[in-house]
């Protein structure tokens, strides 16, 4: 009998990586809103730091990129990581039982892969399609999992446990692996994120900066920030207000003369 190779199916890694990943998710403690566990503060501190110390080295890679790239290229470079990653808007809106989110994305991705050229004018926007951003950290907190406690994840940012198994499923999920798959070479997938990625940073680093020059405390100050616009996002833009406990409200203001 011949010898047979055993090959590690990506698609079978893949499953495996999504499995652990909502397993893990569905174990995350839920917690009050406004009230970020930070458990491993000491390391997401340093790790904080580092982060600061990435940005300052990339200090002329992102000059390079403000001042000497055209506006028009940029945007086109945002317009199609935008278009790229509606496929997992429109399951995570699925997900989340919103079909109409789900049914614009789909409409904008073939309006803009079509007549935009692959993503780099937003056609679909003129014509009134705009679908809302949706992450399947999102469609976790709508089925009910905590955030788990906070995260500063290395090279990338604030996060919390349910965010980065998010990501980590996205990541791993058929429908990334086949955009970046055989009918788009791998290197322009890694050339793209890479290119985002910078974009990314270069659009937030006056903001980053002033909040290092400004804050006593620069790491409360992000994190606060962060659990701001994560509130937005899982509430898509209307998050609850709490109510507060008011300690006069049994209080008969008849009763004062």
């Amino acid at each position: 009998m011949p010898h047979q190779i055993s090959v590690l199916n990506p698609l079978n890694v893949s499953k495996r990586v999504l499995w652990v990943c909502l397993i893990v998710a569905f174990f995350v403690p839920g917690v009050a809103h406004g009230q970020i566990r930070d458990p491993l503060e000491p390391l997401n501190r340093k790790l904080d730091i580092f982060n600061a110390l990435v940005g300052l080295a990339m200090t002329p890679v992102l000059f390079t990129w403000n001042e000497g790239v055209p506006e028009p290229i940029k945007q086109g470079v945002r317009n199609v990581h935008r278009n790229s990653g509606r496929p997992l808007v429109a399951i995570n809106s699925v997900l989340q039982g919103d079909m109409e989110n789900a049914v614009t994305a789909v409409s904008a991705f073939g309006v803009d892969t079509v007549y935009g050229f692959g993503g780099v004018f937003r056609v679909a926007k003129g014509l009134g399609m705009e679908d809302r951003k949706e992450s399947f950290g999102q469609t976790l907190a709508v089925w009910g999992v905590g955030e788990g406690f906070y995260l500063v994840l290395p090279f990338y940012g604030p996060s919390n446990l349910r965010d980065t198994v998010g990501l980590v499923i996205e990541f791993a999920a058929p429908v990334n692996s086949s955009f970046y798959g055989s009918d788009i070479p791998p290197d322009s997938g890694l050339a793209l994120f890479a290119i985002t990625s910078i974009d990314d940073v270069a659009s937030n680093k006056d903001f980053i900066a002033n909040i290092y020059a400004s804050s006593l405390d620069p790491y409360s100050t992000i994190k606060s920030f962060y659990e701001q616009d994560l509130l937005q996002r899982v509430y898509n833009g209307d998050p609850p207000v709490e109510e507060v406990n008011d300690p006069f409200s049994d209080f008969d203001a008849e009763t004062v003369e």
